[in-house]
C-alpha cells in the first residue's frame, strides 16, 4: 500500500486507502489467523478482532453442525471474515466509505471424479445482519449435493432458461449495466448503432442505478468526484433510456448529471461505473414460471462472468432440470450461458414478483480496475429458448 500525507492528494487523482482487519478458520488445522493493514495507517473505525473472531466461531459451529450429514463429501473448507474500511481524499476533505464486514465461505467437495469448489459470499454493511443458518440450508447445502451428484453438460442444448436472482442480476449487470457506462456506450455500442432508445427487450423491463439506496455495499452519497450520487433509469419498459456518467462523460454527451464517477485504490483516473443495478420486479410467482415450462432448466447460483464489447458470459452453480411444469432431482453442471447481449435480453419473456439484493465481496472489474464494490439486484428471469454451452 502506498502512503502519502493527506496534503498531497487532490481531486480525481486523490489515492484511495484501504484499511482491513481479516480473520480466517481453516477446517484442517482448526486454526484462527488474524492479518491486518499497517497499524500505523489503520483506522480505527474497524470492527475488534475479538468481535470478528467470535462471529468466525460462531460461523464455524454452525457450518460444522450443518455439515454433519455431508460431512464424508467435504475435503476441506475455510471461513473468512474481513472487516475493512476505504478512505478518500476528494474536494480535499477526507470521505469514508461505510465499514464493511466481508464473509466468505469456500468448501471443497468430493465430486463423481474431481474435488469441486464450492463458495458462498455476502457483505454486510455497518451491521453484522447475516442470516448464517438460512444461507446454509438455502444456498450451500443444496450447492454441494448439486457438486456430488450432478452431471457436466456434454453439448450445447437449446431450451426455456428460469434463471435465479442471483445468476439473473448477473445478466443485468454485464448485458444492461456495462453497455449503460456512457465510456462503454461511446466505445462499443454507439459506434455499432445501439444507442439510447434502442429496445432491449419487448417485455416492459425496468432497470435502475441507484446507489442513494441506503445499506447496501455500493451505496453512496457523494461520487469520487465529489458529485451528488443520483438515480438513473437505464431501461424503461424495455426501452433504453439512460447512462451513467462521471464528469467527463458528462460533458462529452451534453448529459444533464454524472454522479458515477467511480475507482478503485489503485485507480489513476475516475471511470463511469455501476452502483446499485437492479431490474425492477414482475408480476408472476416462482410456482407460475416454472409450471410454464414443458422442458427447461432452472439456473442457480454464479460462478462469475465477464463482458466484452457486445458479448457477454455467465457461468451458474448447477441447474435442475424442469420437466412438464415441475423441478426435478436432475442436475446438470459446468455450462455457460453466453453470446450476444442484445440477443438473449430479447429472449426476456417474464419476471417474477420478488425483489432479492445481493452484495459480493468481490467486485466488478473494468478497464484494470479490479474488485470495485458493486451491488446487484434481481426477481427471478425467466428465458425463452436460448443455448446454453459445455464449459470448455
Amino acid at each position: 500500500m502506498r502512503r502519502e500525507e493527506p496534503g498531497t492528494l487532490r481531486g480525481s487523482a486523490a489515492n484511495h486507502w484501504r484499511f482491513y482487519r481479516t480473520v480466517y478458520f481453516e477446517s484442517q488445522t482448526k486454526r484462527i489467523t488474524r492479518l491486518q493493514s499497517d497499524p500505523r495507517q489503520g483506522y480505527q473505525g474497524l470492527k475488534s478482532f475479538a468481535w470478528l473472531e467470535e462471529k468466525l466461531t460462531s460461523c464455524a459451529e454452525a457450518l460444522d453442525v450443518s455439515l454433519r450429514s455431508v460431512r464424508k463429501r467435504i475435503e476441506y473448507y475455510r471461513i473468512t471474515i474481513r472487516s475493512q474500511q476505504s478512505l478518500l481524499w476528494h474536494m480535499e476533505r477526507p470521505h469514508f466509505s461505510p465499514r464493511e464486514i466481508g464473509v466468505l465461505i469456500h468448501l471443497f467437495v468430493r465430486g463423481r471424479s474431481a474435488s469441486i469448489p464450492v463458495i458462498w459470499q455476502s457483505t454486510c454493511v455497518e451491521e453484522w445482519n447475516l442470516n448464517l443458518n438460512r444461507a446454509i440450508h438455502e444456498d450451500i447445502l443444496p450447492e454441494i449435493e448439486a457438486a456430488v451428484v450432478g452431471e457436466a453438460l456434454k453439448e450445447a442444448v437449446k431450451l426455456p432458461l428460469l434463471l435465479d436472482p442471483w445468476l439473473a442480476s448477473q445478466l443485468i449487470h454485464e448485458c444492461i449495466g456495462h453497455s449503460s457506462e456512457a465510456d462503454n456506450y461511446l466505445d462499443y455500442m454507439l459506434p455499432h448503432g445501439y444507442r439510447l432508445g434502442y429496445q432491449w427487450t419487448t417485455y416492459p423491463l425496468d432497470v435502475y442505478d441507484d446507489p442513494t439506496l441506503p445499506g447496501h455495499r455500493a451505496s453512496y452519497e457523494m461520487d469520487h468526484e465529489g458529485e451528488r450520487a443520483r438515480r438513473v433509469q437505464l431501461v424503461k419498459q424495455g426501452i433504453w433510456n439512460d447512462l451513467l456518467h462521471n464528469r467527463e462523460t458528462q460533458k462529452r454527451c451534453q448529459a444533464p448529471g454524472a454522479g458515477h464517477g467511480r475507482r478503485t485504490p489503485d485507480g489513476e483516473k475516475t471511470l463511469p461505473r455501476m452502483s446499485v443495478t437492479y431490474a425492477d420486479q414482475g408480476n408472476w410467482t416462482f410456482k407460475q414460471l416454472v409450471e410454464g415450462i414443458e422442458h427447461g432448466i432452472y439456473c442457480i447460483g454464479t460462478w462469475g462472468g465477464g463482458s466484452l464489447g457486445l458479448n457477454f458470459i455467465i457461468r451458474p452453480a448447477y441447474g435442475r432440470i424442469i420437466r412438464n411444469g415441475r423441478l426435478t432431482d436432475e442436475i446438470v453442471r459446468r455450462f455457460d450461458i453466453k453470446g450476444n447481449k442484445m440477443d438473449v435480453m430479447m429472449k426476456v419473456e417474464k419476471l417474477s414478483n420478488e425483489l432479492r439484493f445481493y452484495n459480493p465481496v468481490f467486485g466488478c472489474d473494468k478497464n484494470g480496475q479490479n474488485n470495485l464494490p458493486v451491488t446487484l439486484g434481481s426477481p427471478h428471469i425467466l428465458l425463452q429458448p436460448f443455448t446454453i454451452h459445455p464449459v470448455s
